[in-house]
């Protein structure tokens, strides 16, 4: 978070931000004060948040923010969270762009708890900081999120926010947005699809939320069939209570498959990232459940790169040296309460 602030701080001509929730909290307030701050000195700032996930957010900050020239939009009205069947449909996507020449995008939120000062602990995401051409998908990507939240105050032509010509990095990189604005097959959904289906040696899976649907879980049964090494990393802390128990039911059927499973042990894991053989990986704001692959508005980052990918993959063996690895004798062995508790939240698997 030190990283993204420092860019926010050294921005001289805009600032795009999108995100799902911002806490009323020292690093919230934090935010809110380098926003406020850049708009007084005259740079152009639009914040668009979730209604839904900005319910606590630091609301004495948000009317400074405007009442000092900020643009501040809710995607969704509270009239739709309450009448409407986007109550739903939640904007979960974390994106920033800062001038035309730095975008983040990723799966944290902004808050103390993100930083590991929160009831569950050291804290564990990722987000990809860009430079270069593939700002560019972020500045459309928030255009069309902005333009659908508000009708009244439209941004500028996209062309007028591109600082940027097509990058000639080492990287290759391509962003995956999907959501109720996507045609059928959502595209995120496809895309966790396909690195499944065309994973040759390895493919590492860490996600908070583990609920495949049969697509994705026969993908994964095959990619084992296959002889490919398939890890799923997932918490061992109960962020959400339905979902913490829906996490080891999944986790259950694919072990019976032969998909090995962990749980992290050092605080909370909430990193949305698949390593798949050594060229490809992914890292963004889908979890592998039905919210994300359905309901949600969810973008990841598909990175094109060797070393980025064994760089995860690192990161990711250093992290099973902090968890633990679930068995089918462990799930079979739970205690009869535990065993209801998973059987009534099978019950909520599409709503939560």
């Amino acid at each position: 978070m030190d990283d993204v602030f420092a860019d926010l701080r050294r921005a001289k001509e805009y600032i795009l931000v999108e995100y799902y929730i911002v806490r009323d909290d020292l690093r919230g307030n934090e935010l809110f004060s380098i926003l406020t701050e850049k708009v007084r000195s005259g740079i152009e700032v639009r914040l668009l948040c979730d209604s839904f996930g900005m319910v606590k957010g630091p609301q004495k900050a948000i009317k400074e923010f405007i009442a000092s020239g900020g643009d501040y939009v809710r995607f969704h009205s509270w009239r739709d969270l309450f009448f409407s069947p986007k109550k739903n449909h939640r904007n979960h996507r974390k994106i920033i762009v800062v001038d035309g020449e730095v975008a983040y995008c990723g799966g944290f939120n902004i808050g103390d708890e993100y930083e590991g000062k929160g009831p569950l602990g050291h804290w564990r995401d990722a987000a990809v900081r860009m430079c270069g051409g593939s700002v560019r998908s972020m500045i459309a990507k928030f255009a069309d999120d902005w333009g659908y939240s508000t009708k009244h105050r439209q941004l500028r032509s996209v062309s007028e926010y591109i600082r940027t010509g097509r990058g000639k990095g080492d990287v290759r990189v391509q962003s995956i947005s999907g959501g109720p604005d996507t045609a059928s097959p959502n595209p995120v959904q496809m895309q966790y699809l396909s690195m499944i289906t065309n994973a040759k040696k390895r493919l590492y899976v860490c996600t908070p939320y583990l609920v495949p649907d049969q697509a994705l879980f026969m993908a994964m049964s095959n990619a084992v069939d296959r002889g490919v090494d398939v890890r799923v990393l997932m918490p061992d802390k109960k962020d959400h209570i339905f979902l913490y128990w829906n996490n080891l039911t999944a986790a259950y059927d694919l072990m019976k498959r032969g998909i090995r499973v962990f749980r992290y042990n050092d605080g909370f894991i909430h990193e949305k990232a698949v390593v798949m053989d050594d060229g490809c990986c992914s890292v963004g704001s889908a979890n592998m459940d039905h919210r994300s692959l359905t309901l949600n508005y969810e973008t990841n980052i598909m990175l094109y790169s060797k070393k980025i990918c064994d760089e995860l993959a690192d990161r990711f063996l250093n992290d099973l040296s902090d968890s633990t690895e679930y068995s089918c004798k462990e799930y079979e062995s739970a205690p009869v309460i535990s065993k209801m508790r998973m059987s009534v939240s099978r019950l909520f698997e599409l709503l939560v």
